[in-house]
């Protein structure tokens, strides 16, 4: 038979209880408040490495994501290059047609000045020989200039064809750009999410290594102990000081506190870099696209703000390098803010990945 509880010990009993139940209430507070990417962390405490995966799979897609979207980057660098070509042959047909237009008109004007009377007096003439005569020596005279005539024409229906071809190309290209840029958002966002879900998951590990210590106090006591972390929990939770069958019902209905996923991922707040010189520093292709692309400066950015370090890291093709590297600390920072260690490594990865393309494919 039980031993009964004397009154005193009861009423501790029933505080602990109630001391329980209010940390139960704020662990869930937290987990409606923190969305999915909590529920997960906390999941992998209690169930294995299911939130390790979940980033895993989410850092998978981001990679698959990223071979698109260089596969799309380098294909709008071939239309670049294509339309830069074509630009070109146009004008060199434009150019040639003017020509053929001036020479025309050269020869035109060389042939009046040369003009004899035997040639008026043949213009004039009715006879059948005087004719012949006639259409022969204006034939001789036109020839040379019918064979300019024909050049123009010909440039003239090339010049025609190619800037069909020119601007059906520059359509083709839009396309292409806003492909990369949909492929990037895509990229972004995976990697937003799985940056959450990390952090959700070092926030539940943190829960799990410092539980709330028991307490004979009331409810703010007990929330107290949590960590700084769960501040969001505590603002939903009970606020009463006494039994939740005592607490008066709010007036106000529930919040929701939780927020829309973000889409792109934050820079690592304590980033501190591999220091020293990388192994592949004095590779011959990392050198020369270094001395092309910003002269061996690991802090250049380009006049736009778009292009960033010594290689010239556009934002979306280092977060992609970065987590195809495993570099889960490089996502989202800034390329020229990366030690030259790390910004060698990223160049060597993005070179071994996806080769010169990247790059434009200038360096050998």
């Amino acid at each position: 038979m039980r031993p009964r509880l004397s009154s005193r010990s009861g009423s501790r009993h029933a505080s602990v209880l109630l001391a329980v139940a209010l940390l139960l209430a704020a662990a869930l507070a937290l987990v409606a408040a923190a969305g999915p990417g909590i529920g997960d962390a906390l999941a992998q405490t209690t169930s294995g490495s299911g939130a390790d995966i979940s980033v895993a799979a989410l850092r998978a897609q981001a990679d698959e994501i990223a071979n698109r979207y260089f596969s799309a980057l380098i294909h709008d660098q071939e239309l670049d290059k294509q339309i830069a070509r074509d630009t070109q042959l146009v004008d060199d047909l434009r150019a040639r047609g003017q020509k053929a237009r001036d020479d025309a008109r050269a020869r035109a004007v060389v042939a009046y000045k040369t003009a004899t009377g035997e040639l008026a007096a043949l213009i004039d003439s009715e006879g059948a020989l005087d004719g012949a005569r006639r259409a022969h020596l204006i034939n001789g005279i036109n020839a040379r200039s019918q064979a300019t005539y024909k050049r123009l024409r010909s440039a003239n229906r090339r010049l025609r064809t190619e800037q069909r071809a020119l601007e059906a190309e520059r359509r083709t290209q839009a396309d292409a750009l806003a492909h990369v840029r949909d492929e990037a958002a895509a990229m972004n966002a995976k990697l937003a999410e799985a940056q959450q879900r990390e952090r959700a998951g070092a926030l539940a590990a943190f829960a799990a290594a410092n539980p709330a210590p028991e307490t004979t106090t009331t409810a703010p006591a007990v929330t107290e102990a949590l960590p700084a972390a769960t501040e969001v929990a505590r603002t939903s939770a009970p606020s009463s000081t006494s039994a939740p069958s005592s607490a008066a019902p709010s007036s106000q209905p529930p919040t929701s506190t939780t927020a829309a996923p973000p889409v792109n991922p934050t820079p690592p707040p304590d980033y501190t870099g591999t220091p020293g010189t990388n192994p592949h520093h004095d590779d011959p292709f990392l050198t020369c696209v270094r001395k092309r692309e910003s002269n061996n400066r690991y802090d250049a950015v380009s006049p736009k703000g778009t292009y960033h370090g010594a290689y010239q890291f556009a934002q979306d093709t280092w977060n992609g390098t970065a987590n195809h590297a495993r570099r889960a600390d490089l996502v989202a920072l800034a390329p020229e803010k990366a030690t030259p260690y790390d910004q060698d490594e990223m160049a060597w990865v993005l070179y071994q990945w996806q080769g010169k393309g990247p790059w434009g494919g200038h360096c050998p």
